[in-house]
């Protein structure tokens, strides 16, 4: 069994003037049982199976063999292929394993989604009702002035619509007092 692999592979320039020109070797030394360890956290884990393979196909080190036997139809593939150093990782997992740990984490996100929306709408019908009541309070104003209570002023409402209105309807009130 292998126990590491030297890579080497040309390292191009970027420089405008020298743009893709050879200016050095890029040198990797991959040490397998360095993988092997890191693919041992993965083999415990059914659902999941990883392979590092060579040109020629086979493993290097993983947790799965050349046949994929034990691979059936509910396994995703992945694979990720290296042009320059000739190695590909493939990776199978078992969707239904994982799609039912993902499960809880679903159900809390349309939970939690759910609980906003309903947030949002009782935002909006609390503005809708501020805002209706506003009207209410600047059409109360009006009924009172109207009947001849020329003391009476309209209030601010944090609209900008009726504020703007209520602010000039009081300074014409204001002005009508001064001129009686």
């Amino acid at each position: 069994e292998r126990v590491s692999m030297i890579i080497g592979h040309w390292v191009l320039s970027a420089v405008p003037e020298t743009y893709l020109q050879p200016i050095g070797l890029g040198i990797a030394i991959i040490n397998f049982s360095g993988l092997t360890d890191s693919f041992s956290n993965i083999q415990s884990q059914r659902e999941v199976k990883v392979g590092l393979y060579d040109n020629d196909g086979e493993v290097i080190c993983g947790n799965i063999n050349t046949s994929a036997s034990e691979i059936n139809d509910s396994f995703y593939k992945i694979a990720i292929e290296s042009q320059h150093f000739g190695l590909k990782t493939i990776v199978y997992f078992d969707g239904n394993n994982v799609f039912r740990g993902f499960l809880p984490y679903l159900f809390s996100i349309i939970g939690i989604m759910a609980f906003l929306i309903v947030l949002f709408f009782c935002y909006i019908r609390l503005q809708e009702k501020k805002k209706f009541q506003a009207y209410e309070s600047f059409i109360s104003a009006f009924r009172k002035i109207s009947e001849g209570d020329l003391q009476m002023r309209v209030d601010e409402y944090n609209i900008e619509e009726l504020d703007l209105v209520g602010k000039q309807f009081n300074l014409m009130m204001d002005s009508i007092l001064q001129l009686n």
